[in-house]
């Protein structure tokens, strides 16, 4: 008879966990399986995270209700037990990784709405990477032209207005 295990498998940086189940009949049986992310803590940031979704934007705003971009991203790793710095002035200042080795849960800065002036004005944390193209949760608003649809949301670099303003990825914690 075949024993079966639990087996681990590295997928894009992320771990999976594969449970395989049998049912065993005589001497036939029959598997599946199936594969589970793990709960580990990028997994547990990008739910907090998600839970968020479309709440309003407000400048200095630390939640619950409403958020500022790093608002968003402090509020959100301080519910894992992750410290990081308040303001993307702070986080600008973490040492950068390549763009190509960018992973889920890192945080990606972004100049404000100034793309001319390269100085971190905004942040998102990074919740995919798809064919290579990056997809990110923030809290988009402009304090000096308030508008509805400044809220908590996920866009990608596809969009030119960040693709142009990107300065570069940090990260704070891994997997």
């Amino acid at each position: 008879m075949k024993k079966y295990n639990f087996t681990y498998t590295l997928y894009k940086g992320l771990i999976y966990k594969s449970l395989i189940f049998c049912i065993i009949v005589g001497i036939n049986y029959s598997c599946t399986k199936k594969v589970i992310p793990s709960q580990g803590p990028c997994a547990r940031i990008l739910k907090q995270a998600k839970l968020h979704l479309n709440k309003g934007y407000c400048y200095g705003g630390v939640g619950p209700n409403c958020f500022d971009c790093s608002g968003l991203l402090n509020y959100v790793f301080k519910k894992n037990n992750i410290d990081i710095p308040r303001t993307t002035e702070e986080l600008c200042k973490i040492k950068e990784i390549k763009q190509e080795k960018a992973q889920k849960c890192d945080i990606i800065l972004f100049t404000g709405s100034d793309k001319h002036k390269r100085t971190c004005g905004h942040a998102g944390i990074i919740t995919d990477i798809i064919d290579g193209i990056i997809y990110f949760i923030h809290a988009e608003g402009n304090p000096k032209h308030p508008h509805p649809s400044h809220k908590v949301k996920i866009s990608n670099m596809k969009n030119r207005y960040y693709a142009a303003r990107i300065i570069k990825i940090v990260r704070v914690s891994s997997e």
